[in-house]
Protein backbone atom coordinates (compact mmCIF):
# COMPACT_ATOMS: atom_id res chain seq x y z
CA UNK A 1 0.00 0.00 0.00
CA UNK A 2 1.05 3.35 -0.74
CA UNK A 3 1.62 6.16 2.33
CA UNK A 4 0.19 9.19 1.81
CA UNK A 5 3.84 11.08 1.97
CA UNK A 6 4.86 8.87 -0.65
CA UNK A 7 1.69 9.77 -3.25
CA UNK A 8 2.78 13.25 -2.10
CA UNK A 9 6.20 12.39 -3.14
CA UNK A 10 5.21 11.16 -6.31
CA UNK A 11 3.41 14.18 -7.35
CA UNK A 12 5.76 16.76 -6.38
CA UNK A 13 7.79 14.96 -9.25
CA UNK A 14 7.95 15.74 -12.84
CA UNK A 15 4.94 17.42 -14.59
CA UNK A 16 3.64 17.92 -18.19
CA UNK A 17 3.16 21.59 -18.90
CA UNK A 18 0.04 22.37 -21.13
CA UNK A 19 -1.05 25.62 -22.75
CA UNK A 20 -4.14 26.34 -21.98
CA UNK A 21 -6.58 28.81 -24.45
CA UNK A 22 -8.90 28.18 -27.53
CA UNK A 23 -8.89 25.25 -28.96
CA UNK A 24 -7.26 24.67 -32.51
CA UNK A 25 -8.78 23.20 -35.37
CA UNK A 26 -6.17 21.22 -36.78
CA UNK A 27 -4.58 18.78 -34.52
CA UNK A 28 -0.23 19.52 -34.54
CA UNK A 29 1.08 16.71 -36.40
CA UNK A 30 4.45 15.06 -34.52
CA UNK A 31 6.94 17.43 -36.63
CA UNK A 32 5.00 20.68 -34.30
CA UNK A 33 5.22 19.27 -31.08
CA UNK A 34 7.38 20.64 -28.96
CA UNK A 35 9.15 20.02 -25.62
CA UNK A 36 6.96 20.70 -22.60
CA UNK A 37 9.20 19.67 -19.55
CA UNK A 38 9.35 23.03 -17.22
CA UNK A 39 12.08 25.21 -16.81
CA UNK A 40 13.87 26.17 -13.38
CA UNK A 41 14.27 29.47 -14.98
CA UNK A 42 16.19 32.29 -13.39
CA UNK A 43 17.94 32.20 -9.94
CA UNK A 44 15.28 34.59 -8.80
CA UNK A 45 13.20 32.21 -8.74
CA UNK A 46 14.56 30.24 -6.03
CA UNK A 47 14.79 32.43 -3.47
CA UNK A 48 15.79 31.49 0.48
CA UNK A 49 13.74 31.66 3.11
CA UNK A 50 13.55 35.33 4.58
CA UNK A 51 12.41 34.02 7.90
CA UNK A 52 14.51 30.60 9.27
CA UNK A 53 13.34 29.33 12.10
CA UNK A 54 15.79 26.01 12.47
CA UNK A 55 18.89 26.81 13.55
CA UNK A 56 21.99 24.93 12.81
CA UNK A 57 21.85 22.33 15.53
CA UNK A 58 18.14 21.99 14.67
CA UNK A 59 19.32 21.05 11.28
CA UNK A 60 22.34 18.97 12.34
CA UNK A 61 19.66 16.97 14.98
CA UNK A 62 17.50 16.39 12.16
CA UNK A 63 19.96 15.47 9.61
CA UNK A 64 21.48 12.66 11.91
CA UNK A 65 17.83 11.29 12.67
CA UNK A 66 17.22 11.23 9.17
CA UNK A 67 20.61 9.64 7.64
CA UNK A 68 20.61 7.11 10.74
CA UNK A 69 17.22 6.02 9.78
CA UNK A 70 18.28 5.81 5.86
CA UNK A 71 21.92 4.06 6.80
CA UNK A 72 19.65 1.05 7.89
CA UNK A 73 18.07 0.73 4.81
CA UNK A 74 18.68 -1.58 2.05
CA UNK A 75 18.67 1.22 -0.31
CA UNK A 76 22.32 2.15 1.28
CA UNK A 77 22.99 -0.55 1.19
CA UNK A 78 22.73 -1.13 -2.38
CA UNK A 79 24.29 1.97 -3.17
CA UNK A 80 27.40 1.09 -1.58
CA UNK A 81 27.66 -1.94 -3.31
CA UNK A 82 27.56 -0.16 -6.65
CA UNK A 83 29.93 2.44 -5.47
CA UNK A 84 32.46 -0.39 -4.14
CA UNK A 85 32.53 -2.78 -6.43
CA UNK A 86 32.22 -0.37 -9.48
CA UNK A 87 35.52 2.21 -8.20
CA UNK A 88 38.38 0.45 -10.00
CA UNK A 89 37.27 -0.39 -13.05
CA UNK A 90 35.47 3.51 -13.73
CA UNK A 91 37.10 6.97 -13.77
CA UNK A 92 38.22 8.89 -10.54
CA UNK A 93 37.10 12.04 -9.10
CA UNK A 94 39.04 15.02 -7.39
CA UNK A 95 35.93 17.09 -7.20
CA UNK A 96 31.75 15.93 -5.87
CA UNK A 97 29.69 18.85 -6.76
CA UNK A 98 25.53 18.67 -5.47
CA UNK A 99 23.60 20.73 -7.58
CA UNK A 100 20.03 21.59 -5.70
CA UNK A 101 19.48 19.47 -2.65
CA UNK A 102 16.65 21.84 -1.46
CA UNK A 103 16.22 23.87 2.01
CA UNK A 104 16.74 22.08 5.21
CA UNK A 105 14.37 24.89 6.44
CA UNK A 106 11.95 25.61 3.62
CA UNK A 107 9.27 28.44 4.22
CA UNK A 108 6.57 25.77 4.02
CA UNK A 109 8.17 23.70 6.91
CA UNK A 110 7.66 20.44 4.84
CA UNK A 111 8.92 17.87 6.68
CA UNK A 112 8.38 16.07 3.20
CA UNK A 113 10.50 18.36 1.70
CA UNK A 114 13.19 18.43 4.47
CA UNK A 115 13.43 15.09 4.90
CA UNK A 116 13.85 14.05 1.22
CA UNK A 117 17.04 16.85 1.02
CA UNK A 118 18.44 15.24 4.31
CA UNK A 119 18.14 11.77 2.73
CA UNK A 120 19.92 12.66 -0.87
CA UNK A 121 22.78 14.82 1.38
CA UNK A 122 23.46 11.43 3.36
CA UNK A 123 23.66 9.64 -0.56
CA UNK A 124 26.27 12.46 -1.57
CA UNK A 125 28.49 11.68 1.34
CA UNK A 126 28.16 8.18 1.10
CA UNK A 127 28.86 8.31 -2.38
CA UNK A 128 32.07 10.84 -1.61
CA UNK A 129 33.28 8.98 1.43
CA UNK A 130 32.87 5.46 -0.15
CA UNK A 131 35.49 6.79 -3.32
CA UNK A 132 37.72 8.46 -0.63
CA UNK A 133 38.14 5.01 0.92
CA UNK A 134 38.59 3.22 -2.08
CA UNK A 135 40.48 5.56 -3.96
CA UNK A 136 42.63 7.31 -1.66
CA UNK A 137 42.47 10.66 -2.88
CA UNK A 138 40.82 13.44 -1.16
CA UNK A 139 37.95 14.68 -2.77
CA UNK A 140 36.70 18.22 -2.39
CA UNK A 141 32.88 18.83 -2.03
CA UNK A 142 30.76 22.20 -3.00
CA UNK A 143 27.48 22.84 -2.64
CA UNK A 144 25.21 25.08 -5.01
CA UNK A 145 21.90 25.96 -3.78
CA UNK A 146 19.97 29.14 -4.12
CA UNK A 147 17.25 28.34 -1.48
CA UNK A 148 20.20 27.63 1.49
CA UNK A 149 19.33 30.45 4.15
CA UNK A 150 21.99 30.92 6.38
CA UNK A 151 21.53 28.33 8.63
CA UNK A 152 21.70 25.91 5.79
CA UNK A 153 24.95 27.44 4.45
CA UNK A 154 26.11 27.22 8.04
CA UNK A 155 25.41 23.67 8.32
CA UNK A 156 27.12 22.66 5.02
CA UNK A 157 30.47 24.15 5.76
CA UNK A 158 30.08 22.30 8.95
CA UNK A 159 30.17 19.44 7.26
CA UNK A 160 33.56 20.34 5.71
CA UNK A 161 31.48 21.39 2.78
CA UNK A 162 31.81 25.02 0.73
CA UNK A 163 28.54 26.62 -0.78
CA UNK A 164 29.14 28.45 -3.82
CA UNK A 165 26.85 30.64 -5.26
CA UNK A 166 25.08 30.18 -8.39
CA UNK A 167 25.66 29.37 -11.45
CA UNK A 168 29.50 29.17 -9.96
CA UNK A 169 29.07 25.54 -9.69
CA UNK A 170 29.05 24.99 -13.42
CA UNK A 171 32.30 26.27 -13.78
CA UNK A 172 33.60 23.95 -11.71
CA UNK A 173 32.31 20.88 -13.12
CA UNK A 174 35.15 19.10 -15.31
CA UNK A 175 35.92 15.52 -16.10
CA UNK A 176 37.10 14.38 -12.14
CA UNK A 177 33.66 15.64 -11.40
CA UNK A 178 31.06 13.75 -9.59
CA UNK A 179 28.10 15.96 -10.13
CA UNK A 180 24.82 14.98 -8.09
CA UNK A 181 21.72 16.59 -8.83
CA UNK A 182 18.58 14.66 -7.99
CA UNK A 183 15.16 15.85 -9.65
CA UNK A 184 16.51 18.97 -11.23
CA UNK A 185 15.02 20.91 -14.55
CA UNK A 186 16.09 20.43 -18.10
CA UNK A 187 17.60 23.70 -18.25
CA UNK A 188 20.08 23.25 -15.19
CA UNK A 189 21.16 20.42 -16.51
CA UNK A 190 22.55 21.71 -19.47
CA UNK A 191 23.98 24.98 -17.80
CA UNK A 192 25.67 22.58 -15.23
CA UNK A 193 26.60 19.97 -17.81
CA UNK A 194 28.08 22.57 -20.82
CA UNK A 195 31.45 22.72 -20.29
CA UNK A 196 32.60 19.31 -19.76
CA UNK A 197 31.10 15.54 -19.14
CA UNK A 198 31.75 14.71 -15.47
CA UNK A 199 33.29 11.44 -14.16
CA UNK A 200 30.00 10.76 -12.61
CA UNK A 201 26.73 12.10 -13.12
CA UNK A 202 23.53 11.43 -10.57
CA UNK A 203 20.36 12.52 -12.08
CA UNK A 204 17.48 11.83 -14.47
CA UNK A 205 18.54 9.94 -17.18
CA UNK A 206 17.81 9.72 -20.95
CA UNK A 207 15.66 6.75 -20.24
CA UNK A 208 13.25 9.24 -18.52
CA UNK A 209 13.27 12.51 -20.58
CA UNK A 210 13.16 10.86 -23.62
CA UNK A 211 9.79 9.87 -23.17
CA UNK A 212 8.69 13.80 -23.95
CA UNK A 213 7.67 14.94 -27.03
CA UNK A 214 10.62 17.20 -28.62
CA UNK A 215 13.37 15.44 -26.41
CA UNK A 216 14.99 13.99 -29.43
CA UNK A 217 15.97 16.96 -30.64
CA UNK A 218 16.39 19.54 -27.53
CA UNK A 219 19.91 20.53 -27.59
CA UNK A 220 19.09 20.63 -23.87
CA UNK A 221 20.03 16.99 -23.49
CA UNK A 222 22.74 16.66 -25.87
CA UNK A 223 25.17 16.12 -23.04
CA UNK A 224 22.76 13.53 -21.36
CA UNK A 225 22.31 11.85 -24.87
CA UNK A 226 26.48 11.38 -24.74
CA UNK A 227 26.65 9.52 -21.63
CA UNK A 228 23.48 7.86 -22.40
CA UNK A 229 25.70 6.11 -24.92
CA UNK A 230 29.53 6.25 -23.80
CA UNK A 231 29.16 5.87 -20.20
CA UNK A 232 27.96 2.63 -18.21
CA UNK A 233 24.94 3.11 -16.13
CA UNK A 234 23.57 2.12 -13.11
CA UNK A 235 19.81 2.63 -11.70
CA UNK A 236 20.00 4.53 -8.35
CA UNK A 237 18.79 2.26 -5.92
CA UNK A 238 15.06 3.23 -4.46
CA UNK A 239 14.32 4.22 -0.87
CA UNK A 240 10.35 4.31 0.57
CA UNK A 241 10.05 7.98 0.16
CA UNK A 242 10.46 8.26 -3.67
CA UNK A 243 13.91 10.60 -2.96
CA UNK A 244 15.34 9.42 -5.88
CA UNK A 245 12.33 7.87 -8.40
CA UNK A 246 13.77 8.31 -12.18
CA UNK A 247 17.42 8.62 -11.18
CA UNK A 248 20.67 6.76 -12.56
CA UNK A 249 24.20 6.87 -12.05
CA UNK A 250 26.43 7.23 -15.07
CA UNK A 251 30.06 6.39 -14.78
CA UNK A 252 32.68 7.12 -17.41
CA UNK A 253 34.45 3.80 -18.12
CA UNK A 254 38.49 3.58 -16.81
CA UNK A 255 40.68 4.06 -19.86
CA UNK A 256 43.94 4.08 -18.32
CA UNK A 257 46.10 0.41 -17.75
CA UNK A 258 45.49 -0.19 -14.36
CA UNK A 259 46.71 -3.22 -11.85
CA UNK A 260 43.82 -4.10 -10.39
CA UNK A 261 42.69 -5.74 -14.46
CA UNK A 262 45.18 -7.44 -14.70
CA UNK A 263 48.12 -10.35 -14.33
CA UNK A 264 50.98 -7.19 -13.44
CA UNK A 265 53.76 -10.22 -13.07
CA UNK A 266 52.92 -11.04 -16.41
CA UNK A 267 53.03 -7.71 -17.75
CA UNK A 268 56.20 -7.13 -16.07
CA UNK A 269 57.91 -9.86 -17.80
CA UNK A 270 57.00 -8.99 -21.28
CA UNK A 271 57.91 -5.33 -20.52
CA UNK A 272 61.81 -6.79 -19.05
CA UNK A 273 61.77 -8.76 -21.91
CA UNK A 274 61.71 -5.31 -24.27
CA UNK A 275 64.61 -2.74 -24.33
CA UNK A 276 62.20 -0.39 -22.14
CA UNK A 277 62.05 -0.49 -18.25
CA UNK A 278 59.90 -1.93 -16.07
CA UNK A 279 57.33 0.45 -14.98
CA UNK A 280 56.48 1.54 -11.48
CA UNK A 281 53.37 2.37 -9.45
CA UNK A 282 52.70 5.84 -8.40
CA UNK A 283 50.53 6.81 -5.42
CA UNK A 284 47.27 6.19 -7.21
CA UNK A 285 48.14 2.58 -8.36
CA UNK A 286 48.84 3.72 -12.12
CA UNK A 287 51.33 2.13 -14.53
CA UNK A 288 54.28 4.74 -14.81
CA UNK A 289 57.19 4.33 -17.08
CA UNK A 290 60.65 6.44 -16.47
CA UNK A 291 60.53 5.99 -20.53
CA UNK A 292 57.97 5.57 -23.57
CA UNK A 293 56.93 1.73 -23.71
CA UNK A 294 56.75 -0.33 -26.72
CA UNK A 295 53.38 0.40 -27.52
CA UNK A 296 52.93 -2.90 -29.26
CA UNK A 297 52.91 -4.34 -25.27
CA UNK A 298 50.90 -1.70 -24.36
CA UNK A 299 48.08 -2.52 -26.29
CA UNK A 300 48.43 -6.54 -25.33
CA UNK A 301 47.94 -5.41 -21.73
CA UNK A 302 44.88 -3.29 -22.76
CA UNK A 303 43.41 -6.45 -24.65
CA UNK A 304 44.28 -8.29 -20.97
CA UNK A 305 42.54 -5.63 -19.21
CA UNK A 306 39.45 -5.91 -21.14
CA UNK A 307 39.23 -9.42 -21.10
CA UNK A 308 39.38 -9.57 -17.09
CA UNK A 309 36.62 -6.58 -17.02
CA UNK A 310 34.63 -8.93 -19.32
Amino acid sequence: MVSSETQQDDQSQWTRIVRKGKKSKKKPGRQEETLRLPLGGPVENFRPNGTPVLSVDDIKANHSKVASKWHATECYTKLCHVIKTNAVSHSRITRAVCLGLGAFDPEDGSWVSQRRSHIQLAAFIAIVEILKKETGQSIECSYQEPRFAQPDKDFIESLDGKVVESPNAYDITDESTLVFGVHLYRDIWAAALKKSLPAIFVGTGWGVWEEYPGAEKSPDFERIREMEAAFDKFPFPQDDYSSFSSTCIYWKKETAIRPDFMDVASLHLQLAGSSHCPPRYDSVKMLVWPQPPDFALIGLAQHAASAVRG
